[in-house]
Parts: C-alpha cells; sequence; structure tokens
C-alpha cells in the first residue's frame, strides 16, 4: 500500500471486533524502516521514548489506509497496543503535518521508539 508516497507493509491486515470493527496491520514498515514512536516530553518519566515528542499522525495514516483496502465507515479510534521504547538500530519514519497542513514522511536515524502494531477502529453502526 503506497500512502503519502511511501510504500507501508503489514505482516498481516487482520479484521477484529472490539467495541467496532477493527483492522490490525501487525509488523508494520514504511519503506522498510520501523514506525517511530514516541511520548510528549516529560510524560511518564520515560526519557529514552521522547524524541518524536509526541508528534504522530497516527489518526491520517489509519484512515489513508483504511481507505486503501476499501473502508468507507469514518475513524473512531486508533490504538498502538504493540510498541517499544527500545532502540532500533534501523532508520525509521514518521507520518508529520506540515504547517500548510500537508502530511509528509520524516525519516529519523536510529534511535529509541516504534511501533509494530497499529489498530484503526471505525465507528460503530448503530
Amino acid at each position: 500500500m503506497v500512502v503519502f508516497g511511501r510504500i507501508i507493509t503489514c505482516g498481516n491486515i487482520t479484521q477484529g471486533l472490539f467495541p467496532s470493527k477493527t483492522w490490525t496491520c501487525a509488523d508494520i514498515s514504511v519503506n522498510g524502516a520501523n514506525l517511530a514512536y514516541g511520548y510528549n516530553i516529560g510524560s511518564l518519566g520515560v526519557v529514552e521514548c521522547q524524541e518524536t515528542k509526541g508528534k504522530h499522525e497516527f489518526a491520517t495514516l489509519c484512515r489513508e489506509l483504511l481507505s486503501i483496502i476499501g473502508v468507507k465507515t469514518p475513524l473512531w479510534a486508533v490504538y498502538i497496543p504493540k510498541a517499544t521504547c527500545g532502540k532500533d538500530p534501523r532508520n525509521r519514519a514518521i507520518l508529520t503535518k506540515t504547517s500548510n497542513s500537508e502530511f509528509i514522511w520524516e525519516d529519523r536515524e536510529p534511535g529509541f521508539g516504534y511501533i509494530h502494531t497499529i489498530q484503526c477502529m471505525v465507528k460503530h453502526d448503530l
């Protein structure tokens, strides 16, 4: 799948049902790099996982992935059930929003914090 010019791969995309339909992208990568992850500075006292300063566009990434697989129901929630603040020896990538409200991928050097799994939940049909 191509999102904003980068190839997104999932080890497996599965559909599940939690409070609503949810798609899981396990072992996510961006052009072969891990998806960078971290917290806001000062959050939880975790020093190693602050390189991204908590600036992630995971909702936009989920919307794009859902659109590619033909899901038209609006996004309700994004979950990151499997991430680590461990050191990643590979380069990482992160989706960011520019001041012009455009989305771009930023390449990151090896560092602390990356995602293994992202889950995208859509609004529940009542």
